[in-house]
């Protein structure tokens, strides 16, 4: 038959248990069982352990599981409690398993605000020099200066005769144009005033390398004082200069004399003029020559 409980509090379990009566005291958390010498409680520790040392004599009926300490007699048959055995060795790891398939590739995070700008860097180094560009064109001619100050009076030249006549000493520049109705005798050509150093060589060729063509002042020659606008005849200087130098010089309107007797360019462009009748002994020589060749032609 079955041991029945009979549970309460202290206070329900009004004094002595009956002789075998078992009561599990809710109050203390025990069992109580009655007997002769009085009751006895059986405490539990732990998870639902109880500890005694009485014996207990009828059915003892428990629900679950019950640990036992020390030696359990039961209808005189002693039984030891057995003791834990040594705990086995510690199994090997298992062998890894097969790397898992890639996941897929997770979406693009946003895009980050734009950072600070950073510093200026350091200037770097100075490129090679670039090529010389092409001459610009020439600007436009400035205008006309003021005319300046009257300079001071020259000296008295000497008295003539009222048709012109006197000598002067020195040179004489003009402004304008030079008319005379007479001659005019300029340097000299007596052969014992002159020691010759040889003929003109190759006159027909030089000559054949002058121009003799028309032409009309220019813009920049009206701005130096070269302010008429009919049509001329001359030559080039620099053809002439080309082959005969001896014969260009620096023209009247662009000379200046200094202190010294040096005369140099007073626009320092050395516009240039021809001394015309110089010209005369190359064309003698060169109809020489050609006169040579006619002559041989005919022979």
């Amino acid at each position: 038959m079955a041991l029945k409980f009979r549970r309460g509090t202290t206070a329900q379990k009004s004094g002595s248990l009956a002789y075998g009566e078992p009561f599990v005291n809710t109050t203390l958390q025990t069992l109580q069982v009655g007997l002769d010498a009085g009751d006895v409680t059986i405490a539990t520790t732990g998870s639902n352990n109880f500890i005694a040392n009485q014996t207990i004599t009828g059915s003892l009926e428990v629900s679950g599981s019950i640990g036992v300490v020390g030696n359990l007699t039961i209808n005189g048959t002693s039984y030891t409690a057995a003791t834990s055995g040594t705990s086995g060795a510690t199994g090997s790891n298992g062998a890894n398993g097969p790397q898992g398939a890639q996941g897929p590739t997770g979406p693009q995070g946003a895009v980050g605000a734009q950072g600070f700008q950073g510093n200026q860097g350091p200037t770097g180094a100075t490129g090679p020099q670039g090529a010389v560009g092409a001459q610009g064109f020439q600007g436009r001619q400035g205008p006309t200066g003021p005319t300046g100050p009257t300079g001071p009076t020259g000296p008295t030249g000497p008295t003539g005769n009222p048709f012109g006549g006197g000598t002067f000493t020195g040179g004489i520049a003009v402004q304008g144009a030079i008319t005379a109705t007479g001659d005019i005798t300029a340097y000299s050509s007596d052969d014992r005033l002159k020691v010759r150093i040889g003929n003109i060589e190759n006159a027909l060729s030089k000559v054949q390398q002058l121009n003799g063509f028309h032409y009309t002042n220019s813009d920049v020659a009206k701005s130096l004082g070269y302010t008429t606008n009919e049509s001329q005849v001359g030559v080039s200087a620099q053809e002439v200069q080309s082959v005969l130098p001896e014969v260009v010089v620096l023209a009247p309107i662009d000379r200046l004399v200094l202190e010294s007797g040096e005369i140099v360019s007073k626009t320092g462009e050395n516009y240039l003029t021809v001394k015309y009748e110089k010209i005369i002994p190359l064309i003698i020589e060169a109809i020489k020559e050609l006169k040579a060749e006619i002559d041989s032609l005919k022979s």
